[in-house]
């Protein structure tokens, strides 16, 4: 039950909150200094040197740049994206917390089966396999370095690496889907009025071929990794001893 309850909450609170972190909490809430309001913000640009700097209301010369947006050269947008990672973890504490209280046994069997069921057995063969010229039977101490390895090992794979991942997907995948201004050209309508149309693309700005190679090529991994989980021709022979 303990296992289920811990499982369940991590990997729930992980799909909800990562895309929730970055995409609902990671716009900036702060404004750039002066008395320049967010509607006067019509892009961010980057120029050759990698600096940051702003483009008001239209086009706007990069000689132009120290002189229109001095007051906002130096600003660093501030998002609230820290709320869902302490959510997140604080969450996940809170059940870590509760499952120790439900324990049946004592707390290292809840530390080894519950804590950090499917991880403890692993970490403690790759620890012992830096270990392995010791003779078989040795009854000599543990290397004192064993159990903090074990925690480290065991929580990196566990809990951290999991969220660090998705988390870092989220934000490539939004930095992706955002559109950058690419162009501008003018258009005429019906009525002889003439103005200016943005052109915009995601994705680094490449051209829509490579945009959709981009897509097709991680699906098709995706692809060849999920077929073969779900479609199993062969039998396990340690499966079919036991069920025999």
């Amino acid at each position: 039950m303990s296992v289920y309850l811990l499982s369940i909450t991590y990997w729930a609170s992980l799909l909800i909150l990562a895309p929730v972190t970055v995409f609902g909490l990671g716009a900036p809430i702060n404004v750039r200094p002066g008395d320049i309001s967010p509607e006067e913000i019509s892009a961010w640009v980057t120029n050759m040197n990698g600096d940051k700097v702003c483009e008001i209301e239209g086009e706007i010369t990069l000689e132009d740049l120290n002189e229109e947006c001095v007051t906002g050269a130096d600003y660093a947008p501030f998002s609230a994206m820290w709320i869902g990672v302490v959510i997140f973890w604080a969450l996940n504490i809170i059940v870590f917390m509760i499952t120790f209280f439900m324990k049946k046994g004592t707390a290292s069997d809840w530390y080894k089966n519950v804590f950090f069921y499917g991880a403890y057995e692993l970490a403690e063969l790759v620890a012992n396999k830096s270990d392995e010229l010791r003779e078989e039977g040795n009854s000599a101490p543990q290397p004192c370095w064993k159990p903090v390895f074990i925690f480290w090992w065991s929580f990196s794979i566990k809990y951290f690496i999991p969220w660090a991942l998705l988390s870092l997907m989220m934000w490539n995948f939004k930095a992706d889907i955002d559109l950058t201004l690419v162009d501008s050209y003018p258009s005429t309508d019906e009525a002889g009025v003439t103005t200016m149309v943005d052109f915009y693309r995601g994705y680094g700005k490449y051209n829509d071929m490579w945009q959709i190679v981009g897509f097709i090529y991680p699906l098709i991994g995706l692809i060849c990794f999920l077929v073969p989980i779900c479609v199993v021709t062969t039998p396990e022979e340690k499966l079919t001893e036991r069920d025999a």
